[in-house]
């Protein structure tokens, strides 16, 4: 190679040769490192950087050799990189050219100061940018781009910002939903790009309709990891009101998830669980009115909900947290549904088994007070005591574990009010200590409006019930009439 360097046909010739012999054994490839093999081949794709035929057969022969990262680091100090990025630049319309040159550079990743020197990232970004339709291309260029951005200098990578390459990367999700390696590199990079804080990702997710591809991707390809990415994407995007429309219009597919994984009780699943559940949440909050219109969603969500809350175990208190908040933010269309399906009851058995846990039992109590009002005007107190005084109780046991939580005191004190209309109810508040609770409510926690609103409504309705069962008790055992 070295004695006729100048004449191209000679030098396709001498490196096809070598091409198939590195080919044939791994001992053969394993003995070209003893030689000047490689830094001739990659003399030779400089000498010879406009012949088309020499470049080729040169970047055939360089993946055969280094493939397995053999010879790798002979490769790179002869000046692989450097080389294989000026290439890709000259030829960057010649679709063979960037798919092997990715390739080599995908061997080289670990080598970040020569990708930044060199200028690798918009060499790679070109590759994806005009061959989108190589499926080789972009699985190389995918997997390069993932590794810059999951390595320890991911903040220097990101610097060359996603408003370039974001649509191709959509693209790409758009085009192999089934091709498994490009789907988890490509999740992995919007991930990154989405957790740097750029609000040109966020602009561009609308702009591109991402929303929607990701739940397209995740109907057609509803794996594991590409669930775990996609919730976390979207639980960004539900911070961010621009992108509050776009995610509602795929609110079945975010409870479809729910519903996938409900059996399934890993850590993993249940955090997929517990960040659909907070989506959800966050878009509540927002856009409530809009749940009218998708009542078999919200059907579904609540079941969904129910059996979350319901099966839980205590290491997951975040996952039972987010399912309260859920309930707390129904519209109220929906809670003859939750009363119906008996998830009032859950919610005191929720109370009891996280009764410790001042966040959860904070979002219980609030899906309870939302719920309360429902409850006392359409579950009749009659056949219904024990259940009420489950609830009472309940609340009164939040009351006397979080004394010095100022929202929880002011909650409860609020639901025993509602409950306090009947004056049976009250007699029941006071006799359980309530009122104790009350009066400590608002000396511990400053809430004297929702506490002397309880007191009041139980002085008053207590009262009545003492006056009615006196009348009772002295109309029962007054004295017969005198006979004459």
């Amino acid at each position: 190679m070295l004695r006729n360097k100048f004449d191209p046909l000679t030098q396709i010739k001498e490196v096809s040769s070598l091409w198939k012999i590195s080919s044939e054994a791994g001992q053969n490839r394993e003995a070209i490192k003893y030689t000047d093999a490689i830094q001739a081949i990659i003399g030779c794709m400089l000498l010879h950087e406009d012949h088309i035929g020499v470049v080729t057969v040169c970047f055939n022969c360089l993946c055969c050799i280094v493939s397995g990262h053999q010879n790798l680091a002979i490769a790179i100090r002869g000046g692989l990189i450097p080389t294989v990025t000026v290439l890709m630049s000259f030829y960057a319309g010649n679709e063979f050219i960037c798919r092997r040159g990715c390739e080599l550079l995908s061997f080289c990743v670990n080598e970040q100061e020569q990708f930044a020197l060199f200028g690798v990232i918009v060499r790679v970004q070109d590759a994806l940018d005009k061959h989108i339709h190589d499926r080789l291309c972009v699985s190389w260029a995918v997997q390069i781009l993932d590794n810059i951005c999951s390595s320890k200098a991911a903040g220097e990578a990101l610097v060359f910002g996603p408003c370039r390459i974001f649509p191709k990367l959509l693209s790409a999700l758009e085009m192999y939903t089934s091709d498994q390696p490009i789907v988890n590199s490509t999740m992995s990079i919007l991930y990154h790009f989405m957790i740097s804080g750029d609000s040109n990702t966020t602009k561009l997710l609308r702009q591109c309709q991402g929303i929607d591809i990701l739940a397209y991707l995740l109907t057609v390809n509803p794996s594991r990891l590409v669930c775990e990415y996609v919730m976390e994407i979207l639980l960004i995007a539900s911070h961010v009101p621009d992108l509050y429309s776009d995610i509602y219009s795929n609110l079945h597919v975010i409870v479809s998830v729910i519903g996938n994984y409900l059996s399934e009780k890993t850590d993993t699943c249940m955090n997929i669980i517990g960040n659909a559940l907070q989506i959800i949440h966050h878009i509540l909050r927002f856009k409530s009115e809009e749940f009218i219109k998708a009542q078999p969603v919200v059907k579904d969500l609540v079941q969904h909900v129910m059996t979350v809350i319901q099966t839980t175990g205590p290491h997951q208190p975040t996952v039972v947290l987010e399912g309260c908040l859920v309930l707390a933010h129904l519209d109220d269309r929906y809670h003859q549904e939750i009363l119906r399906l008996g998830l009032i009851d859950i919610l005191m058995h929720t109370l009891k088994r996280f009764l410790t846990n001042e966040q959860v039992s904070s979002a219980a109590i609030t899906a309870l007070h939302r719920l309360s009002s429902f409850i006392f005007a359409n579950k009749p107190l009659q056949g219904n005591v024990p259940s009420y005084i489950n609830i009472i109780e309940s609340v009164i046991m939040i009351m006397r574990t979080h004394h010095h939580s100022a929202h929880l005191q002011e909650q409860c004190c609020k639901i025993l009010t509602t409950f306090a209309s009947s004056s049976f109810l009250a007699w029941e508040i006071k006799t359980r200590g309530g009122k104790a609770c009350a009066k400590s409510a608002a000396y511990n926690c400053q809430i004297n409006s929702a506490a002397q609103n309880l007191i009041n409504q139980l002085r008053c309705k207590s009262n009545k019930q003492i006056t009615t069962t006196t009348s009772v008790i002295t109309k029962t055992i007054s004295p017969p009439p005198l006979l004459l």
